[in-house]
């Protein structure tokens, strides 16, 4: 939900209101679970007209706005899939979430998006978690906030 041009009647952060084309940590949508479909690497013009060469990730779900991919966070995707390779990111899924401690580069407190990390699922667990989901003992929710799960697996939890 974006606030209308008008009196403010509901509570957004400050942030809502600048548009931008990149996902940040105000964006309502987060947390996210969210699948790369592809990576570019292309000029972002900033704040103050800068232009940065920038590595950007864009998601296979509509309501997710393309990220810009920056050195935390590249290093946070390499540690969970073991690959320094962008192009290797491709498919892969991850959570993305709000983190109000991110600061800027001149050391400011300005909150941003994070890759959560959490390890991706072997099968057998994946087994075994689908049988507590289906006997009530665990939620696919919480399921999502413990393990990255492949394109695959989040069809099965999709159909519970």
């Amino acid at each position: 939900m974006k606030p209308t041009k008008v009196a403010i009647k509901s509570k957004f952060p400050w942030r809502a209101f600048f548009d931008t084309p990149y996902l940040n940590g105000s964006d309502p949508i987060l947390p996210v679970l969210a699948t790369i479909e592809s990576m570019r690497y292309e000029d972002v013009k900033g704040t103050g007209g800068k232009v940065d060469s920038c590595l950007i990730a864009v998601f296979e779900e509509e309501a997710v706005k393309p990220m810009i991919f920056n050195k935390t966070n590249s290093k946070v995707i390499t540690e969970l899939y073991n690959t320094d390779q962008p192009l290797n990111w491709v498919g892969r899924t991850i959570t993305l979430i709000c983190d109000p401690n991110v600061r800027n580069a001149h050391g400011e407190v300005v909150g941003g998006v994070r890759i959560k990390s959490l390890p991706e699922i072997t099968s057998d667990r994946f087994s075994k978690l689908m049988s507590a989901i289906k006997n009530n003992q665990y939620t696919v929710k919480k399921a999502f906030s413990m393990f990255n799960f492949t394109l695959d697996q989040i069809r099965v939890l999709d159909a519970v």
